[in-house]
């Protein structure tokens, strides 16, 4: 419950990078474009309705959660520690905020272009839309269309070719000013 979570990249300039552009690409619906180029932060019932975490464990049960995975001398598998968290996991039962915005982002980030992105999300007469306009709008412009790109690609890739393409797309975006100048005025 304490969790938060953002890919803030564009705000400094840069790409997601660290395999996030393959596993953004596939979250549900257009979730990842959406999280990529906002850097949204978002929090644990979010994260799990997106596919982001995979067990949601309360922060009353992680002492004894960690003392059953460091004491118990029958964890001989990756099984066994799975049916251990799994006791200690529990269900959400309130709608997160992604959920309740899903339809919202479907519309707007179905967009093949940045520019059509934010015409959607002017369309869309909200004040989720506004935020979210607000959040692009204050990202690099060349790390958006970078971004976007590359989560685009990624949905056609191996994990590893995401990698690879991050890696040569992440050298190019370090020689130009842009992540210089956002790292300063981000910090």
């Amino acid at each position: 419950e304490n969790l938060v979570w953002a890919m803030p990249e564009a705000k400094v300039g840069f790409i997601t990078d660290v395999g996030t552009t393959h596993f953004l690409a596939h979250l549900p619906s257009h979730i990842g474009l959406y999280l990529s180029l906002t850097g949204q932060k978002i929090d644990y019932k979010s994260a799990m309705y997106c596919t982001i975490g995979t067990h949601f464990i309360p922060s009353r049960n992680l002492p004894t959660l960690i003392h059953r995975l460091t004491t118990k001398s029958k964890i001989s598998s990756e099984r066994d520690v799975a049916d251990i968290i799994e006791l200690f996991s529990e269900k959400i039962n309130e709608q997160s905020e992604i959920e309740q915005q899903e339809e919202r982002i479907n519309r707007c980030f179905s967009s093949p272009s940045i520019e059509g992105i934010i015409e959607k999300l002017v369309a869309e007469k909200h004040p989720w839309a506004t935020n979210t306009i607000n959040q692009i709008m204050v990202n690099c412009p060349t790390s958006l269309k970078v971004i976007m790109e590359c989560v685009q690609r990624a949905k056609f890739m191996t994990f590893e070719e995401s990698l690879l393409m991050e890696l040569k797309v992440g050298r190019r975006m370090v020689e130009r000013k842009d992540i210089q100048e956002g790292v300063k005025s981000v910090l």
